[in-house]
């Protein structure tokens, strides 16, 4: 999925891949979490003929922008305003698709400093030498780096972009504020065979800075979804997004808008060692990050939304300042997948978006469990393969989509998730067209991946994302005295809980 033409002296030290294994934890996570704000996403839904006015709870409550290609809606809140009662309001309106409270996501990056290893042994892990073969990019295709901006002077990048849009400043200057963007640009794209500094995975690929982020490195996902609109817009076949974003209704939209164009979307699965209870996301490809032995890094996230794997540990690419540096994280792990999208683009040009995603999960290397799994996903990235499967022949064709990937967890694992109703109140009332939040309380020993909720059998809604809120609003109640109100949640191997109460009209 990553044409590449060899033309690079690299030292051969890349394709021997390193001496260690995963480093020693040396590095620190930062303790950055996403930070909600006063703000509120939403998206109408498809044939809303009426005013955005007509759908808000207060007056306290104000549109202050949209984001006209994905068709997001972006509010804004008095300070006498709840925003979470905001946000459960807007859900409960039927000609709503979606709301949400703005996010701003920190980059996810590790930070390493050990010269022991030898550099670049990722483009080796990779098989970037076989994609180089066919080609090393092209400069027709555009990747996007949402990010912290890039060093505007680096000498291995440089000569490398097209103009951008600096997103929190509103003007052009797309300077590197954090380092950040330096180097998740070097992963993907930095100048190869010009014998100074690194090489990457799609090195004949031009790059367009767009920086989302403030001094502090954080992103919202306001800004995300308007710089993913407008990269679409201006060019850019490959967008990467090193934050976890995955789970968000406002990304995932613009990155609908973005694949609509012809595009692909990489994003970070984030540094937190924990199992996400989110879904695949169609419209993406969420990274894991995996190690020069194969394995996947201790502080990766997995989960229902992990597509693939892909390295992330101790990159030594460029860095602010004209400088390189050991960059790990899955901020690494992204780019690099952005780079192979590149390089599949590059060796044909006339395949779609969802054609190049399906072809990187499909010639990716199964490293876990057979098929998709929680980890790897659909495998660690193979850039050779993924090229050679753009290319046709006897490879599968890139028309043909993968199934959905089917809930999977470490084997053995048969322990259902316990489940709580936590409101309503068992015995509470409840009447017809007056809204009614489900909330849920789940436990697992893995990782739930969603719960849905039943009203005497019937499917009223499903949450995705914990803590587990359903809005309904009831509308087929009849002259019938008590109704079990039951929810069940689905772990990432499949086990089920259930638990039900019992409400009356």
């Amino acid at each position: 999925m990553k044409p590449l033409a060899i033309i690079f002296l690299l030292s051969l030290a890349a394709c021997a891949g390193p001496r260690a294994v995963e480093p020693a934890p040396t590095w620190r996570v930062p303790n950055m979490r996403p930070i909600e704000t006063n703000r509120i996403l939403l998206r109408p839904r498809e044939g809303f003929r009426g005013t955005l006015a007509e759908l808000l709870p207060s007056r306290n409550i104000q549109a202050s922008n949209a984001i006209a290609g994905p068709g997001i809606q972006i509010l804004e809140l008095r300070s006498s305003v709840d925003p979470d009662q905001a946000v459960r309001d807007l859900r409960a309106r039927p000609e709503i698709e979606w709301a949400e409270r703005e996010a701003r996501i920190p980059p996810a990056v590790v930070t390493v400093n050990d010269p022991s290893y030898s550099s670049q042994w990722f483009l080796g892990k990779i098989e970037a030498p076989a994609a180089w073969e066919t080609t090393t990019g092209s400069p027709a295709v555009i990747i996007a780096i949402l990010d912290t901006g890039c060093d505007p002077t680096h000498p291995d990048l440089a000569a490398k972009y097209v103009p951008g849009f600096n997103f929190y400043d509103q003007n052009e200057n797309t300077a590197d504020v954090y380092g950040h963007g330096t180097a998740t640009a070097g992963c993907a794209a930095a100048i190869g065979g010009n014998s100074v500094g690194v090489a990457s995975v799609a090195w004949g690929c031009r790059i367009m800075p767009l920086r989302i982020t403030g001094t502090d490195g954080y992103a919202s996902t306001a800004t995300i979804a308007q710089a993913l609109t407008w990269a679409a817009d201006h060019g850019a076949r490959v967008a990467n997004l090193s934050f976890a974003a995955s789970d968000y209704f406002s990304v995932g939209s613009a990155a609908d808008y973005f694949q609509q164009k012809g595009g692909v979307v990489t994003i970070s699965a984030g540094n937190e060692g924990t199992v996400s209870g989110g879904q695949d996301n169609p419209y993406v490809l969420t990274v894991a990050a995996s190690t020069n032995i194969d394995t996947i890094a201790s502080w990766s996230n997995t989960g229902g939304n992990i597509d693939v794997a892909s390295p992330g540990t101790m990159l030594f690419v460029t860095a602010n300042g004209s400088a390189y540096n050991w960059f790990s994280g899955t901020s690494a792990s992204a780019p690099v997948v952005a780079g192979i999208a590149a390089l599949v683009m590059s060796a044909n040009p006339s395949l779609s978006g969802v054609q190049v995603l399906e072809i990187i999960k499909r010639s990716s290397d199964d490293l876990g469990a057979a098929e998709w799994d929680a980890g790897f996903g659909w495998g660690r990235v193979n850039a050779g393969r993924a090229v050679a499967f753009a290319g046709g022949g006897s490879t599968p064709s890139p028309s043909a989509t993968l199934a959905s990937p089917s809930p999977t967890s470490p084997p053995g694992d048969t322990q259902a998730p316990t489940i709580t109703i936590t409101n309503p109140p068992n015995g509470s009332r409840i009447r017809n067209a007056q809204p009614v939040e489900i909330r849920v309380t789940v436990a697992d020993n893995v990782g739930v991946l969603r719960v849905d909720a039943y009203l005497e059998g019937v499917a009223i809604g499903s949450s995705t994302t914990a803590p587990f809120s359903i809005n309904w609003v009831p509308n087929t109640l009849t002259r019938k005295s008590k109704y079990n109100l039951q929810a069940q949640a689905i772990d990432a191997a499949g086990n089920t809980g259930v638990t039900a109460i019992v409400v009356s009209r």
